[in-house]
Protein backbone atom coordinates (compact mmCIF):
# COMPACT_ATOMS: atom_id res chain seq x y z
CA UNK A 1 0.00 0.00 0.00
CA UNK A 2 1.33 3.45 -1.02
CA UNK A 3 1.46 5.88 1.64
CA UNK A 4 -0.26 9.24 1.10
CA UNK A 5 0.53 12.90 2.10
CA UNK A 6 0.12 13.24 6.04
CA UNK A 7 -2.16 16.70 5.77
CA UNK A 8 -5.69 15.38 5.51
CA UNK A 9 -7.38 16.92 2.51
CA UNK A 10 -4.35 15.38 0.54
CA UNK A 11 -3.81 11.88 -1.07
CA UNK A 12 -0.99 12.39 -3.58
CA UNK A 13 1.73 9.96 -2.71
CA UNK A 14 4.24 10.57 0.51
CA UNK A 15 7.57 11.90 -0.86
CA UNK A 16 9.64 13.05 1.59
CA UNK A 17 8.79 13.63 5.71
CA UNK A 18 5.53 12.34 5.54
CA UNK A 19 4.33 14.69 2.17
CA UNK A 20 3.99 14.91 -0.93
CA UNK A 21 6.65 16.34 -2.94
CA UNK A 22 4.44 20.05 -3.33
CA UNK A 23 3.76 20.35 0.47
CA UNK A 24 7.19 18.81 1.26
CA UNK A 25 8.84 22.05 -1.06
CA UNK A 26 6.14 24.52 0.63
CA UNK A 27 8.00 23.03 3.81
CA UNK A 28 11.32 23.64 2.92
CA UNK A 29 10.71 26.73 1.63
CA UNK A 30 8.73 28.31 4.52
CA UNK A 31 8.81 26.80 6.97
CA UNK A 32 5.30 24.62 7.04
CA UNK A 33 3.63 22.50 4.60
CA UNK A 34 0.41 25.05 4.81
CA UNK A 35 1.99 28.59 3.59
CA UNK A 36 2.65 28.68 0.26
CA UNK A 37 3.02 31.42 -1.78
CA UNK A 38 -0.64 33.93 -1.90
CA UNK A 39 -3.08 33.61 -4.67
CA UNK A 40 -1.89 35.23 -7.62
CA UNK A 41 -2.82 38.62 -8.25
CA UNK A 42 -3.58 40.74 -11.21
CA UNK A 43 -2.67 44.06 -10.39
CA UNK A 44 0.19 45.34 -12.45
CA UNK A 45 2.21 46.35 -9.95
CA UNK A 46 5.33 44.18 -10.05
CA UNK A 47 7.75 46.75 -11.48
CA UNK A 48 7.26 48.68 -8.29
CA UNK A 49 10.36 48.92 -5.72
CA UNK A 50 7.43 48.34 -3.35
CA UNK A 51 6.50 44.97 -4.61
CA UNK A 52 10.66 44.47 -4.41
CA UNK A 53 10.52 45.57 -0.46
CA UNK A 54 7.05 43.01 0.02
CA UNK A 55 8.76 39.79 -1.50
CA UNK A 56 11.87 40.87 0.78
CA UNK A 57 9.43 40.83 4.03
CA UNK A 58 7.84 37.29 2.88
CA UNK A 59 11.05 35.74 2.24
CA UNK A 60 12.74 36.63 5.61
CA UNK A 61 9.74 35.76 7.46
CA UNK A 62 9.42 32.47 5.63
CA UNK A 63 12.30 30.91 3.99
CA UNK A 64 14.15 28.81 6.41
CA UNK A 65 16.71 28.68 3.69
CA UNK A 66 17.20 32.34 2.97
CA UNK A 67 20.49 33.69 5.50
CA UNK A 68 18.41 35.76 6.84
CA UNK A 69 15.49 33.87 7.95
CA UNK A 70 17.14 33.60 11.68
CA UNK A 71 16.97 36.97 12.64
CA UNK A 72 13.35 36.88 11.03
CA UNK A 73 10.96 34.14 11.04
CA UNK A 74 13.64 31.96 12.73
CA UNK A 75 12.94 34.50 15.43
CA UNK A 76 9.08 34.36 15.25
CA UNK A 77 8.14 37.35 13.17
CA UNK A 78 5.93 36.60 11.11
CA UNK A 79 4.03 39.10 8.06
CA UNK A 80 0.06 40.16 8.96
CA UNK A 81 -2.33 37.16 6.94
CA UNK A 82 -3.47 40.59 4.90
CA UNK A 83 -0.01 41.49 3.67
CA UNK A 84 1.47 37.95 3.16
CA UNK A 85 -1.68 37.06 1.51
CA UNK A 86 -1.91 40.75 -0.61
CA UNK A 87 0.76 43.11 -2.06
CA UNK A 88 -2.00 45.14 -2.75
CA UNK A 89 -3.22 45.18 0.34
CA UNK A 90 0.76 46.13 1.81
CA UNK A 91 0.60 48.66 -1.35
CA UNK A 92 -2.88 50.59 0.32
CA UNK A 93 -1.36 50.32 4.03
CA UNK A 94 2.00 51.73 3.23
CA UNK A 95 1.48 53.67 -0.16
CA UNK A 96 4.54 54.55 -2.09
CA UNK A 97 7.92 54.78 -0.59
CA UNK A 98 8.81 58.33 -0.18
CA UNK A 99 12.25 58.21 -1.46
CA UNK A 100 15.16 55.67 -2.88
CA UNK A 101 16.57 55.99 0.26
CA UNK A 102 13.73 54.85 2.33
CA UNK A 103 12.84 51.25 3.30
CA UNK A 104 10.79 49.24 5.79
CA UNK A 105 11.49 49.58 9.41
CA UNK A 106 8.96 47.74 12.29
CA UNK A 107 8.47 50.31 15.07
CA UNK A 108 8.77 47.40 17.96
CA UNK A 109 11.72 45.89 16.21
CA UNK A 110 10.28 42.48 18.20
CA UNK A 111 6.95 43.16 16.63
CA UNK A 112 5.49 41.78 13.27
CA UNK A 113 5.16 42.94 10.44
CA UNK A 114 1.50 44.57 10.71
CA UNK A 115 -0.21 48.37 9.76
CA UNK A 116 0.45 49.66 13.48
CA UNK A 117 3.96 48.67 13.09
CA UNK A 118 5.27 50.09 10.18
CA UNK A 119 6.44 52.81 8.21
CA UNK A 120 9.30 54.16 5.46
CA UNK A 121 12.43 55.17 7.33
CA UNK A 122 15.86 55.95 6.18
CA UNK A 123 18.90 54.33 7.04
CA UNK A 124 19.74 56.86 9.40
CA UNK A 125 16.60 56.70 11.46
CA UNK A 126 16.61 52.44 11.43
CA UNK A 127 19.75 52.79 13.32
CA UNK A 128 17.82 54.68 15.74
CA UNK A 129 15.93 51.61 16.28
CA UNK A 130 18.33 49.41 16.43
CA UNK A 131 18.23 46.86 19.65
CA UNK A 132 20.93 45.68 21.90
CA UNK A 133 23.14 43.59 19.39
CA UNK A 134 23.25 39.41 20.49
CA UNK A 135 26.73 39.57 21.23
CA UNK A 136 26.85 43.26 23.18
CA UNK A 137 29.84 43.05 26.43
CA UNK A 138 27.93 46.22 27.69
CA UNK A 139 24.02 45.15 27.42
CA UNK A 140 23.62 48.61 26.25
CA UNK A 141 22.00 49.61 22.80
CA UNK A 142 25.53 51.89 21.15
CA UNK A 143 27.55 50.85 23.83
CA UNK A 144 31.00 48.54 22.85
CA UNK A 145 34.45 47.46 24.90
CA UNK A 146 37.20 48.88 22.78
CA UNK A 147 40.81 47.47 23.04
CA UNK A 148 43.80 49.23 22.40
CA UNK A 149 43.23 51.34 25.93
CA UNK A 150 40.29 52.92 24.31
CA UNK A 151 37.65 51.57 26.91
CA UNK A 152 34.38 51.76 26.56
CA UNK A 153 32.66 53.70 23.72
CA UNK A 154 29.45 55.50 23.05
CA UNK A 155 28.22 55.16 19.49
CA UNK A 156 25.78 56.88 17.65
CA UNK A 157 25.10 56.42 13.96
CA UNK A 158 23.77 59.45 11.83
CA UNK A 159 23.58 60.09 8.54
CA UNK A 160 25.48 56.52 7.22
CA UNK A 161 28.71 58.24 9.31
CA UNK A 162 29.63 57.22 12.87
CA UNK A 163 30.08 59.64 16.31
CA UNK A 164 31.89 57.54 19.23
CA UNK A 165 33.19 58.96 22.48
CA UNK A 166 35.77 56.48 23.48
CA UNK A 167 37.47 56.11 26.98
CA UNK A 168 34.90 56.18 29.21
CA UNK A 169 34.94 54.67 32.40
CA UNK A 170 32.09 52.20 32.65
CA UNK A 171 29.78 50.85 30.65
CA UNK A 172 26.53 52.66 32.29
CA UNK A 173 28.82 55.70 32.13
CA UNK A 174 29.46 55.06 28.29
CA UNK A 175 25.17 54.81 27.89
CA UNK A 176 24.68 57.70 29.06
CA UNK A 177 26.35 59.56 27.21
CA UNK A 178 25.91 57.67 24.39
CA UNK A 179 21.70 58.95 25.34
CA UNK A 180 23.02 62.49 25.53
CA UNK A 181 24.84 61.97 22.17
CA UNK A 182 21.72 60.41 20.44
CA UNK A 183 19.44 63.72 22.29
CA UNK A 184 21.93 65.59 20.64
CA UNK A 185 22.35 64.54 17.16
CA UNK A 186 19.04 63.14 16.29
CA UNK A 187 16.85 65.70 18.22
CA UNK A 188 14.07 64.89 20.68
CA UNK A 189 11.83 62.82 18.67
CA UNK A 190 13.98 60.71 17.07
CA UNK A 191 15.70 60.19 20.60
CA UNK A 192 11.92 59.42 22.23
CA UNK A 193 11.11 57.28 19.16
CA UNK A 194 14.48 55.22 20.51
CA UNK A 195 12.98 54.59 23.60
CA UNK A 196 9.64 52.81 22.65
Amino acid sequence: MTRTCSLDDCNRPCEARGYCNAHYHRWKRYGSPHSGDPPRESHGMKHLPEYSVWRGIRRRCYSPTRHEYRHYGGRGIKMCDRWRLSFQAFYADMGPRPGVDYSINRIDNAGDYEPCNCEWATKTEQNINKGVQSNSRSGYRGVYWRTGGRGWTASVEICAARVEVTRLGDAAEAAYVRDQLALQLHGESAYLNMLR
